[in-house]
């Protein structure tokens, strides 16, 4: 394998034209093929075709909101309890929102 790329690389440091010519067509083609790529947006497509699979997908094209991100927040078991926790009334969380 060494033989095969020490090769190459004498006969392209013989002809520098050509190399830089392959260099040239090599970069324009990838440039060329790479704006060409199209990305999928919708994740559900990558998901496997099972029951379970699908439900989750629908879920995901059945939401109206899709570009949020949901932070859940959770106490861990060692917090102190609040004033909330012992009396059993708890507030209702206000939703930051931007219109």
């Amino acid at each position: 394998m060494t033989k095969f790329f020490l090769g190459i690389y004498d006969f392209l440091s013989e002809r520098k034209g050509l190399a830089v010519a392959l260099v040239v067509i090599l970069s324009a083609l990838s440039l060329f093929f790479g704006l060409r790529m199209d990305f999928e947006e919708d994740i559900s497509k990558f998901l496997p075709g099972d029951p379970e699979s699908a439900r989750y997908s629908e879920i995901y094209e059945a939401m109206s909101e899709r570009n949020n991100i949901m932070v859940l927040f959770k106490p861990s078991e060692d917090s102190p309890e609040d004033d909330e926790e012992k009396s059993g009334k708890r507030k209702i969380p206000r939703t930051l929102s931007r219109k």
